[in-house]
């Protein structure tokens, strides 16, 4: 993972900062359900770089008992989020353009003022 920080401002960072502020309650579940069910969570979230821009990363966490630890590992996926994205708004715009078009066809008569 290339973020641009360097390892002086890494170590003076918690993980949950990296997260951007609309995912760090989502992770911060997701970090707990897999403490609780021992179980590998997964999910999506925005990590800032070094720049302030998000990418999007999938984590995988799991706790180790032994070391009272946790592990993860991430996946690049900003160019499938995107993606993901744009293909959700064009899908939103292709249902509205096609509730418009059962509306309907409207005719005008349009009469001048005498």
């Amino acid at each position: 993972m290339h973020l641009g920080y360097n390892n002086n401002q890494l170590e003076n960072l918690s993980f949950l900062q990296l997260i951007a502020t609309s995912d760090v309650e989502a992770t911060k579940s997701c970090i707990h359900s897999s403490k609780e069910s021992g179980n590998t969570a997964t999910i999506i979230s925005k990590v800032l770089d070094s720049s302030a821009n998000a990418i999007y990363y999938q984590w995988r966490f799991w706790f180790d008992v032994p070391s009272n630890s946790f592990h993860a590992y991430a996946f690049d996926v900003n160019e499938f989020q995107i993606s993901r994205q744009e293909c959700l708004a064009t899908k939103l715009f292709f249902n509205d353009t096609q509730k418009l078009a059962k509306t309907g066809s409207w005719f005008f008569i349009l009469k001048p003022k005498s």
